[in-house]
Order: structure tokens, then C-alpha cells, then sequence
């Protein structure tokens, strides 16, 4: 009866025009009944609580706050409003840091917007030695990534920040400087997908008029304020891969390049401040 009762759930979230309407029905059936295997008697009917859920879903709620969760680069984060549901596609954001942090690297390395805090956790998992500083000037979104730290066991390598990253004046200390910044324009969230727009905080979301706000923020300061040879490394819209380039070489970065994502889209810059 447990196919029975996917296939069911499957048909709501199809019906509400939910894209990955089989995943996330597998997801929300061992959410409520585990991972193994279903009841040997299943009820004809889904149970209450797993319809609400259901239902929350069909309104347009973001799946990952459904479940209390998700999985990003192999470790499990907690999500809520409080900060970005974190996205495979930023997945890439993390291997490209990888490849520029040697295994026995011991340095800094800082998250400006850190929400969630998954992209640094992601970066302690898999580099033993170094420390990580999250910045980020929404309080909810730092005690979403403390307990994030706690969970995963990293509060020992992470130093969490409540400050806007024009206050912060820990730029010259890092060797790495990693954002997934605010990069949508604004007259363009009206039409995001409901569970994104009002899913996400605004704030995480919108990059101003032409979506380059922030990201011109972030290199005008880093310009300024990192030390020469270090990285900055951005999470791009899919479209601004050359504007970005450009903003970075007006502000004195060099061996600018763009990385595509999983789909082939531009999605990742990275720049080394001369």
C-alpha cells in the first residue's frame, strides 16, 4: 500500500503543477512514516498530519521548510523563513572554493550573507584545518546558522557575525571571501515561483534595480579592503556573468572567470584581488 499512498501524494502536488512532484512525494511519505519501509497496515485514507503537510506544500510553502530541512553538499541543514532555502546549484559555488583551498590549508575564510550558514559548513566539512568567519546583518539569519554549527558540530571552526559587511572589518584577515549575495532584480521577484518569493526572505533575494547592487558592493569594498593575492568568490545570476566580469576588473580583481552550473548556466565568478 506504501506505492499506493506515493502515488497519491504524487497526484496532489501534480495536480498543483509542482515540477519534482515524484521526489517530493517520496520525500514527504518517509518524512511522516521513515526511511526504510511503510506500516504493514496502511490506512485507506493519508493520515491528517501528513494532508496538512501535503497541503502546506499545494499552497505554495517551500518543501524544505515542510520537512525542517534539507541536504546540501552531504550535511543536513535546517531551514525555516529565517534565511535562502539552500539550492543544489550553489553546490557549484562550493566545489569552485574547493578548488582553490588546498587540503592542508589553515587560513581564514569568510561567508558575507551568510544565511543559513550551509556554504561554510559545506567548506569545513571538507577542509579540516581551516576557520570560517559568517557575516551577516539579519539576526534571525544568524541564529538559524549557529544552530546549523551546532548541529553539524562546527562551532568550535566558526565565528558567527550579526553586522552589515560594510561594518565588518575582518576583509584583510581572509584568504577566501565567498558570497551567495542578493542578485535578482527587484521587479523581477513578483514573478518568481511562490515558494521562492515568498518562501526566501526579501532581503536574501533582491539585488536592486538591475540585480547588481550588492555584488557591486561587495567588489567596490573588497577593492578597498582585501589583501592582495586573496579570492573572492560569487554566486551569479544566469545572465550576469559579463557585467559581473566587468564590475570586478573596474575594481582592481584580476584572473576574473565565470563557472557554469548544472545546467549549463553561468553561475559562479571568481576573482583574485591584485
Amino acid at each position: 500500500m506504501s506505492l499506493v499512498a506515493r502515488k497519491t501524494i504524487e497526484s496532489i502536488l501534480r495536480t498543483a503543477r509542482i515540477e519534482s512532484a515524484t521526489y517530493e512525494a517520496k520525500l514527504l511519505f518517509e518524512d511522516f512514516f521513515g526511511d526504510s519501509n511503510s506500516p504493514e497496515t496502511f490506512p485507506v485514507e493519508l493520515p491528517e498530519q501528513l494532508l496538512q503537510k501535503i497541503n502546506r506544500r499545494v499552497n505554495g510553502e517551500p518543501l524544505q521548510h515542510i520537512l525542517g530541512k534539507t541536504s546540501f553538499y552531504g550535511i543536513d541543514i535546517k531551514c525555516d523563513s529565517r534565511a535562502l532555502v539552500p539550492r543544489q546549484d550553489t553546490e557549484t559555488l562550493v566545489d569552485t572554493c574547493l578548488d582553490l583551498i588546498e587540503k592542508d590549508c589553515d587560513q581564514v575564510i569568510a561567508d558575507i550573507g551568510t544565511g543559513s550558514g550551509c556554504i561554510l559548513l559545506a567548506l569545513l566539512s571538507q577542509r579540516a584545518y581551516v576557520t570560517g568567519i559568517g557575516i551577516d546583518k539579519s539576526g534571525e539569519a544568524i541564529s538559524l546558522a549557529q544552530e546549523n554549527a551546532i548541529l553539524n558540530d562546527y562551532s568550535s571552526r566558526l565565528t558567527l557575525i550579526e553586522s552589515d559587511w560594510n561594518d565588518w572589518d575582518g576583509w584583510k584577515d581572509c584568504f577566501l571571501i565567498v558570497s551567495n549575495p542578493p542578485y535578482i532584480a527587484s521587479d523581477v521577484i513578483q514573478s518568481l515561483a511562490k515558494d521562492v518569493r515568498d518562501g526566501d526572505p526579501r532581503i536574501a533575494l533582491d539585488g536592486g534595480r538591475d540585480g547588481l547592487h550588492c555584488i557591486r558592493e561587495i567588489a567596490e569594498i573588497g577593492s578597498k579592503e582585501m589583501r592582495k593575492d586573496s579570492w573572492l568568490v560569487l554566486e551569479i545570476g544566469y545572465d550576469q556573468g559579463e557585467s559581473t566580469s566587468s564590475i570586478l576588473h573596474q575594481n582592481n580583481f584580476e584572473q576574473i572567470s565565470v563557472k557554469k552550473d548544472l545546467s549549463g548556466h553561468d553561475r559562479i565568478i571568481v576573482s583574485k584581488h591584485k
